[in-house]
């Protein structure tokens, strides 16, 4: 018997050693690199050349050219406006920058491709928002200035984003959170009804009244977007869909 408990004690110690050696280093590795791409993102802003996120991001995987692949969604958008489209590729997660055409960001998008993902990005007083783990309502809590914004297409893209702007205090930036279909999202898109626009909510602006308040409390965001005022607009003062995050016809034959 006694023997039996020395062999049982061994054996539990070479187990605990195999797990020190081969297991916990990858999870603490794991969660480093997690913590550095944390900080990484948490140090693009707007109004920075792109040369700036190339520094902190690399080579962007994808480079377009808005007036030539959206168009058609501008308008009435002078077609002399010049803005670029770059998409940075990391196994955990998408950055999207537009730049004007002095290559100044104007407009940046973060989509966590992984549900374990979950960078957080905060303004003192403000918001607090982690993706893929704060509830989208909360983006707006401390603000009544929200617009709402669904774009459901036939093939692409899907998504949905709650708009805030809080002035001064939010560096008269405009604030969004929301759902891509480019990547996991634990809701997907909102059901949206009005019975006075029955055809309405299928892309553009929305009556936010009309989502539910149990979608907002228990959807989580996969996107954080962050605009300037340079962002161009048609004349009902809508931005391009492809302000919203990479679309997912582009992205979604990528092998990584």
């Amino acid at each position: 018997m006694k023997f039996k408990s020395i062999v049982f004690i061994v054996a539990i110690f070479i187990l605990g050693t195999l797990f020190g050696i081969f297991v916990y280093p990858k999870q603490t590795k794991t969660n480093n690199d997690a913590i550095s791409k944390y900080a990484i993102l948490n140090k693009l802003s707007p109004e920075v050349q792109i040369s700036y996120f190339i520094h902190l991001l690399g080579e962007p995987v994808y480079k377009n050219i808005l007036n030539e692949k959206d168009y058609i969604y501008l308008k009435k958008i002078s077609k002399d406006i010049i803005v670029n489209e770059y998409i940075f590729v990391d196994i955990d997660y998408y950055v999207q920058a537009i730049t004007d055409e002095y290559d100044k960001v104007i407009s940046y998008a973060i989509t966590s491709r992984k549900k374990d993902f979950t960078p957080t990005f905060k303004m003192e007083g403000l918001f607090d928002i982690s993706l893929n783990k704060t509830p989208i309502n909360e983006l707006s809590a401390k603000s009544t200035n929200k617009e709402c914004y669904r774009f459901l297409g036939a093939h692409d893209p899907a998504y949905y984003f709650e708009k805030t702007y809080f002035g001064n205090p939010g560096n008269y930036l405009t604030y969004l959170v929301g759902v891509s279909n480019i990547a996991w999202s634990n809701k997907g898109i909102p059901e949206y009804f009005d019975e006075k626009d029955p055809y309405g909510g299928w892309q553009g602006t929305i009556d936010c009244d009309k989502v539910s308040e149990n979608y907002r409390t228990t959807a989580f965001p996969n996107t954080f977007i962050v605009w300037t005022d340079s962002i161009p607009t048609n004349e009902e003062g809508e931005p391009s869909l492809s302000f919203f995050g990479p679309q997912h016809i582009q992205v979604r034959a990528l092998n990584e």
